[in-house]
C-alpha cells in the first residue's frame, strides 16, 4: 500500500485501457498510493464492497458519451 494506505481497484493489468485511466486518476489524486488489478469488473466491485480496496476505477470507457448511469448504479448505492 502507498503512504496513505488508500488503494484503487482496476480491471485488467498495467497495460490495459482501465489501467491507463487508473494511473491518470492517481496522478490527480495522489492520496491513492497503489493500484490493485483484478481479472473481471465483478472482482473489482466485490473487492470494493469488501473493503479490500478503497475505491474502484470505472470499468467503462466514458470519454465519448459521458458517464454511464447504469454503471454508476452498480458501483455506488444512492
Amino acid at each position: 500500500m502507498g503512504k496513505s494506505g488508500l488503494t484503487l481497484g482496476a480491471l485488467g493489468g498495467p497495460h490495459t485501457f482501465n489501467a491507463k485511466a487508473a494511473q491518470r486518476l492517481i496522478r490527480h489524486y495522489p492520496q491513492f498510493g497503489e493500484i490493485v488489478y483484478f481479472p473481471t469488473s465483478e472482482a473489482v466491485m466485490q473487492a470494493a464492497l469488501r473493503g479490500d480496496v478503497t475505491a474502484a476505477c470505472g470499468q467503462e470507457q466514458t470519454s465519448k458519451d459521458g458517464f454511464h448511469v447504469c454503471m454508476h448504479a452498480r458501483i455506488a448505492a444512492r
